[in-house]
C-alpha cells in the first residue's frame, strides 16, 4: 500500500488534522460526485465518509484504491469539495511524477 502525503491532504489518521482551509465550492465539479448515503464517487474513485460528532467534522477516505487519499469538512458542501480536491491533487502527483494513479 502507498502512503503519500499532499498538501492539503494528511495521510494520517484525520485526528491529527487541525486546521483545515475553508475552500470556494466549485459547482460544475459538485454536480459530478454521485453520493449515496456515506459513499461519493468521482473519476472513479470511492470516498467513504464518517462523521466525528466530538470534533464537529465530517471526514473520509477513497476506499476503492491501493493508496491513502483522506478528506474532511465542516459540512456536506465541504466534505465534498475536499473529496474532489483531493482526487485532484492524487492525479495531479501522479501525473507530475510519471505514475499511473
Amino acid at each position: 500500500m502507498k502512503i503519500i502525503t499532499l498538501t492539503g491532504i494528511h495521510a494520517e489518521r484525520m485526528k491529527e488534522v487541525k486546521d483545515m482551509v475553508k475552500v470556494q465550492i466549485n459547482k460544475a465539479k459538485l454536480s459530478k460526485v454521485k453520493s449515496n448515503a456515506n459513499v461519493m464517487k468521482y473519476k472513479g474513485y470511492v470516498g467513504m465518509v464518517e462523521c466525528d460528532l466530538k470534533a464537529g467534522i465530517l471526514f473520509g477516505r477513497v476506499v476503492n484504491k491501493d493508496i491513502i487519499v483522506t478528506f474532511r469538512g465542516e459540512s456536506i458542501e465541504d466534505v465534498r469539495q475536499s473529496f474532489i480536491d483531493s482526487v485532484d491533487t492524487y492525479l495531479e502527483y501522479c501525473k507530475e511524477i510519471g505514475e499511473k494513479p
